[in-house]
């Protein structure tokens, strides 16, 4: 038994020896904070360095249905809040709260996007093009980004990024899979590591830019570059100005950096509550409009919630017709909902023939059925069935 303790002992020093060997050789310290604080979690902004976004200094609550909380929710609704662990829900319907439960979380907490952030970048790219900051959607990113024209990369175009399929090399989807293989992944890194532009900016070609749907935080990343070369200033101040502040924001929200005073992880990671992430799904409900006032163009949000129809890297023979310029695309029950989605389940969904947003936030992510997530399919489903 002692030898079979110390050979045990010996084993784990030599394995502990040869992955510092490899972190340090590597350059991949992430791989250590991933390892304590065991991937992701939605109040991940307590380890990270962020910076602030500032709350609107108009006071424009949220008007309050008379139906408020007047609904009885069905077992598989209930049941899927309660398996997945929501931690609040929010229905709106005709711009006034129906629906609002919090489940051992507060109103006034923040939750993490995660990849719902995804979405707001792609609406900051609608203003700054709308703005003339930015020429045309078919402008090559090497434009604003001058390492992308040095090599293939130069035939990149916005409008590939917006559309998930710049062809560069990136492991995110296929690494989910495998939980040795996502440790070491392109996106734990990007998540975990303090270098993510220039993780983006060193990956190579892949496949012919445009052909092909494959889903990158990469893209996303770039996404954000272009924004600030074009308008000279940070993700979270443009957002602050242009979307957060004019939405009426009654919370400030923060945005996760790769390093104190650095910039955004624009693919993830921007930190807000659930009746301030309504007040996003509300603007787009409305096609870009907050109360009469045109904030993003409407053309541009039709194209960003139109499928783009490209072939799967994964698998060419499937053409993507649930996905746009980064939000998800899903018909339910006769209606055509679009949606921001991140890990963990975090979801904001507009359905635009009920005049209906709905926010989840959550700790836990369902099986993914095709495309969309089981538990996705079931809060819309059950939404549309008590406000329509």
């Amino acid at each position: 038994m002692k030898k079979i303790i110390g050979y045990t002992g010996l084993a784990i020093i030599i394995i502990a020896t040869i992955f510092n060997i490899y972190c340090i050789f590597s350059g991949n310290y992430f791989i250590y904070k991933a390892l304590i604080y065991n991937l992701v979690n939605i109040d991940d902004y307590k380890i990270f360095d962020n910076r602030t976004i500032n709350r609107s200094i108009a006071e424009s609550p949220w008007p309050i249905s008379k139906k408020y909380n007047s609904f009885d929710f069905s077992d598989s609704l209930s049941g899927v809040l309660k398996k997945y662990e929501a931690v609040a829900f929010i229905v709106v319907k005709d711009d006034s709260i129906l629906i609002e439960k919090y489940y051992n979380h507060t109103g006034e907490q923040i939750s993490a996007s995660f990849s719902m952030a995804k979405s707001v970048v792609s609406l900051l790219i609608g203003i700054a093009l709308q703005e003339g900051k930015i020429s045309s959607l078919d402008d090559p990113v090497a434009k604003y980004i001058p390492d992308f024209g040095t090599d293939d990369r130069k035939t990149i175009t916005i409008r590939h990024v917006l559309m998930m399929s710049s062809g560069i090399a990136w492991d995110e989807s296929a690494a989910y899979n495998n939980p040795i293989k996502v440790l070491g992944s392109d996106i734990m890194e990007a998540y975990y590591g303090s270098k993510l532009n220039e993780l983006v900016l060193s990956k190579p070609m892949q496949s012919m830019p445009g052909k092909y749907f494959d889903y990158r935080s990469a893209d996303t990343q770039i996404l954000s570059m272009i924004i600030a070369t074009a308008t000279g200033t940070s993700l979270s101040k443009y957002f602050e100005e242009k979307i957060w502040q004019p939405i009426d924001a009654e919370n400030d929200a923060l945005w996760n950096l790769n390093e104190k005073n650095g910039y955004e992880r624009a693919f993830c990671c921007l930190y807000a509550n659930a009746r301030d992430f309504a007040r996003l799904g509300k603007l787009c409900l409305h096609k870009g409009y907050w109360n009469g006032a045109m904030l993003i163009d409407s053309n541009y949000i039709n194209h960003a919630i139109s499928p783009i129809m490209l072939p799967n890297l994964a698998d060419d023979t499937k053409i993507v017709d649930y996905y746009g310029y980064q939000f998800w695309l899903i018909e339910r029950l006769g209606h055509k909902i679009y949606y921001m989605r991140g890990t963990l389940g975090q979801f904001i969904i507009m359905i635009p023939k009920l005049n209906t947003v709905i926010v989840r936030l959550g700790k836990q992510q369902s099986d993914k059925i095709a495309n969309h997530y089981g538990q996705t399919y079931t809060i819309i489903d059950e939404v549309i069935k008590m406000v329509r």
